[in-house]
């Protein structure tokens, strides 16, 4: 070959990371070897989660099919966001009104392992989310239909008890009826016209008791309804504010990546950022973009004119935040991008000297 090559020795790798655009770009990869880590595992947004981390599993060998993730890391313990997006899935409005499709015969098993989750991250909770609960608990949650159904089968219960009782007092009346005919006989017309009257008197009182008892058990009934009602209500809007902690948290993860360079907290660009992914999806989009593209300019000092005594001064002042930002994330475990945020943060100078040489 006409070039010489240059090797070099003696040097301890500490980390290789294999990325779409390498700093170096003369640098080749030549060949590198991984772990096949796709089968027995469903990837969702660049990380593989292994099937068990999922409620509902349709078909082993098509993880398109595999619903309900309780975890944030694969093969870890249940994530209370997960597990509430999970419960609002499941829900008669679903998760951001998208409820979750799921094989009638498969629901069981699948409520199963969500309130497992649920009691994991819950162990002194007695009560059971209404969602998850089944019509063999005797406490599920009904649908209007069932309700009217529930109504109109307590009034015929009750209807039925009070023929029953009337019939029996029919057959009594009937016993004593030739006997009370002797009686009427001996009696004169005076006698009998105040018996009659006063029959007539009880007649009412029955009449009345009998509507004050089928009132009572209506009100019995709507009291019952109402109470559920009430219930339903505090679950949904509990189920309302753990997917929205669910939607801030992944937002604020994301900032922590994309918006590394930014001089503010994650938390504080997701609390800004979710009322307008929610509202206005689109200028959210747009948003997002000019925060990185300004995080990204911010990390990588980009406008320095190659050559000058100020670009030679900046890259001087670049090379010492770098090499301190190393030392931060070996010490921190934290990711370089962090790393170099909390350098320039530790080194003011450094970085207002990087900076004038654009």
């Amino acid at each position: 070959m006409s070039e010489d090559i240059e090797k070099i020795t003696e040097m301890i790798i500490e980390e290789v990371s294999f990325v779409d655009e390498g700093a170096n770009e003369d640098s080749i990869i030549v060949i590198s070897k991984r772990q096949d880590s796709t089968v027995g595992f469903k990837t969702e947004n660049g990380i593989s989660y292994p099937m068990k981390d999922y409620a509902y599993v349709g078909d082993k060998s098509k993880p398109s099919t595999w619903k309900l993730r309780m975890t944030t890391k694969p093969g870890g313990k249940p994530d209370p966001d997960v597990v509430g997006a999970a419960l609002a899935a499941l829900g008669p409005n679903g998760f951001r009104g998208n409820p979750v499709k799921i094989p009638k015969e498969d629901l069981p098993k699948v409520k199963a392992n969500v309130l497992e989750a649920w009691k994991q991250l819950h162990p002194d909770e007695d009560e059971t989310p209404l969602v998850l609960k089944s019509k063999d608990d005797g406490d599920s949650v009904m649908n209007e239909e069932e309700v009217k159904a529930l109504v109109a089968a307590a009034i015929a219960e009750y209807k039925e008890s009070m023929g029953k009782a009337e019939d029996e007092e029919e057959g009594d009346e009937k016993k004593t009826e030739k006997e009370q005919d002797f009686v009427d006989k001996a009696e004169d017309e005076e006698v009998k016209d105040e018996k009659e009257e006063k029959s007539a008197d009880g007649d009412e009182d029955d009449a009345e008791m009998e509507k004050r008892k089928e009132m009572t058990a209506e009100n019995e009934i709507m009291k019952r309804l109402d109470e559920q009602a009430v219930t339903i209500e505090k679950q949904r809007k509990s189920l309302e504010a753990m997917t929205v902690k669910s939607e801030v948290s992944a937002i604020e993860k994301r900032a922590s990546v994309e918006f590394s360079g930014l001089p503010c907290k994650p938390s504080e660009i997701a609390s800004a950022l979710h009322p307008i992914i929610t509202s206005h999806p689109e200028q959210a989009k747009v948003i997002e973009k000019m925060l990185a593209a300004g995080s990204e300019a911010i990390n990588k000092g980009l406008g320095v004119t190659i050559g000058s005594d100020a670009a030679e001064a900046a890259e001087s002042a670049y090379e010492q935040l770098r090499k301190r930002a190393t030392v931060i994330q070996k010490d921190q475990k934290i990711t370089s991008a962090q790393a170099f945020v909390a350098a320039k943060n530790e080194n003011p100078e450094l970085w207002a000297a990087h900076r004038s040489g654009k």
